[in-house]
């Protein structure tokens, strides 16, 4: 994509690439994708298959007394939450950057009279494994980023990202919040675009307006 296109090549990229594909009404903000993520890691861990040996499954109704607790940071209180282990799901910050040309745009359809914009978005996975014991949370981290890691592809095809990559597994360590409790943190980065379509009003509509707020203001001065 370049800025140079004309509106007939803006429509065929976003029909090719990841627009047509990602629901356009839905944006990838930070609740979002922390539900998305939180939904694949509760089934990663549903099925004993993905399972390294030791390693607890996630228990959808949440009958099972010996489970892994898997929540987001949205809801997750750890002032109240003392399950362990523990696979928290967190979004680090999104970094915007503009990939307009000339005229702030990356493109335009005159025929709907839009100016058409893009940005490149990149953000961070961030997973925390809180246990107890400090064997459990390397155990937990390293299953977490094999099946993560393992469907890579697959989620940067159907989450329509440019990149999601590991970037990097942290070793365990006490957290100051709770000195009892071991963290692992893994890191996966990831780029996509968001495209956007901005519609202005006329001249010709402008000028009617004005009109039409002249007269008023024309007759209120008459009635005054």
């Amino acid at each position: 994509m370049t800025s140079q296109m004309t509106p007939a090549e803006v429509k065929k990229y976003v029909a090719d690439s990841e627009f047509s594909v990602w629901p356009w009404r839905i944006r990838k903000s930070q609740p979002v994708l922390t539900g998305l993520f939180l939904e694949l890691a509760r089934q990663f861990y549903s099925d004993p298959e993905n399972l390294f040996q030791g390693v607890m499954r996630y228990d959808p109704a949440g009958k099972c007394a010996q489970a892994l607790y898997i929540e987001s940071s949205n809801v997750w209180d750890p002032d109240e939450t003392d399950r362990r282990p523990a696979l928290i799901v967190d979004i680090g910050d999104l970094q915007y950057s503009s990939l307009e040309g000339m005229g702030g745009a990356y493109g335009y359809d005159l025929e709907e009279g839009e100016k058409l914009h893009c940005r490149e978005v990149v953000g961070s996975l961030v997973l925390a494994h809180l246990s107890s014991v400090k064997g459990e949370c390397v155990n937990y981290a390293a299953n977490t980023a094999d099946l993560f890691d393992a469907f890579a592809d697959v989620i940067k095809d159907d989450f329509c990202f440019d990149k999601f990559d590991l970037s990097a597994i942290l070793r365990p360590r006490l957290r100051k919040e709770s000195p009892k409790d071991w963290e692992s943190l893994v890191q996966f980065t990831f780029k996509f675009k968001e495209s956007f379509a901005t519609k202005h009003e006329s001249q010709k509509l402008k000028q009617v307006t004005l009109q039409v707020a002249a007269a008023l203001n024309q007759q209120i001065q008459m009635v005054e």
